[in-house]
């Protein structure tokens, strides 16, 4: 074969060569993000199918992708929620495919009509029942006109009165633990916010004032009081959120801010507090004097100042888990 034969047959063989340009053309990528209201279903049970392309598994911050065939103008959505009260609630139909490949298309799941309605019955009839007994009615009386509602509920929608009556055992539930919960992690911040400002300006007049440390027992002893409160309580709490809210967010942050009290707070930095009054008291009372005595003063107050700093920190991020749990729980 002469030499522009080879040329001619080599491109021949080069042009029929699939190109990786053009095989990359072939499809785009879509990518997607589960928004899942409060109380919803954990993400890792959850699946989504783009139409006919398949399905997508979303990660723990529920985003997703997938490759879609390029030129496809539109898709439709579906999620499979593994819990039949959770539904998509956004995009219901189908949605452009976005020009940009890298813009996240929100998918939004939420309770379903049913659901919602549930909820809403519940709490109407735990208030009612608690107005009507107030207001003098027998027990009998709020039983029947309970019963009439969930009967005129039930017939309008599609739940059945059984769902009726779990739902308001759990809103009747929810009712009794929140006020005590919250209650009892107000009084905890309280209570350990006063004890951390006695140290800060009560410590250094209890070297010479038996009013003055007297003051300080008083704010340790309340401190010890609420915080054995929440001790004790712990339990029931977090069985409580677990069973009649049903919200895995929830009570992961509820772990979360009774740990950081009980731990992070209460064992590491205010336990050793305390090992500083004894020191305070032989001062106090004569027991120690003299050099010794300045220089076990400046070590207590070093510690202490030290101890203080950190705990305004700890308590100010308390507050702020406590305001976004105590929300959560109030809201659901």
């Amino acid at each position: 074969m002469t030499m522009r034969g080879l040329i001619a047959a080599f491109t021949c063989v080069a042009l029929s060569w699939p190109l990786p340009v053009r095989l990359a053309a072939q499809s785009v990528v879509f990518r997607g993000r589960l928004v899942v209201a409060e109380g919803g279903p954990p993400l890792r049970q959850m699946t989504v199918r783009l139409d006919r392309f398949g399905t997508a598994t979303p990660n723990d911050g529920g985003f997703f992708s997938a490759a879609i065939p390029a030129g496809t103008q539109s898709i439709r959505i579906q999620v499979a929620t593994g819990n039949p009260r959770w539904m998509l609630r956004y995009p219901t139909s189908a949605i452009a495919l976005p020009r940009d490949t890298s813009f996240v298309t929100d998918i939004i799941v939420a309770p379903s009509l049913d659901e919602t309605l549930t909820r809403d019955f519940a709490s109407s009839v735990t208030r009612l029942g608690a107005s009507l007994r107030s207001a003098g009615a027998a027990d009998s009386q709020v039983i029947a006109a309970i019963n009439a509602l969930r009967r005129e509920f039930s017939t309008r929608t599609n739940v059945s009165i059984d769902e009726l009556r779990t739902a308001e055992k759990l809103s009747t539930e929810r009712a009794r633990i929140y006020p005590e919960l919250s209650a009892t992690l107000e009084r905890f911040m309280i209570k350990a916010n006063n004890m951390t400002i006695a140290f800060q300006y009560l410590l250094e007049p209890s070297f010479g004032s038996d009013s003055a440390f007297a003051q300080l027992q008083r704010a340790i002893t309340e401190y010890n009081v609420a915080v054995e409160a929440l001790k004790t309580g712990r339990a029931g709490f977090e069985d409580g959120v677990a069973s009649n809210w049903r919200n895995t967010t929830a009570s992961a942050d509820l772990r979360a801010v009774l740990d950081y009290a009980l731990g992070d707070i209460h064992a590491v930095d205010i336990l050793p507090l305390n090992e500083v009054l004894p020191d305070v008291s032989r001062i106090l009372t004569g027991n120690l004097r003299g050099r010794e005595a300045q220089t076990r003063r400046a070590d207590v107050m070093a510690r202490v100042r030290i101890a203080v700093s950190t705990l305004r920190v700890r308590l100010d991020e308390l507050e702020r888990r406590k305001i976004r749990v105590i929300g959560t729980l109030q809201s659901s």
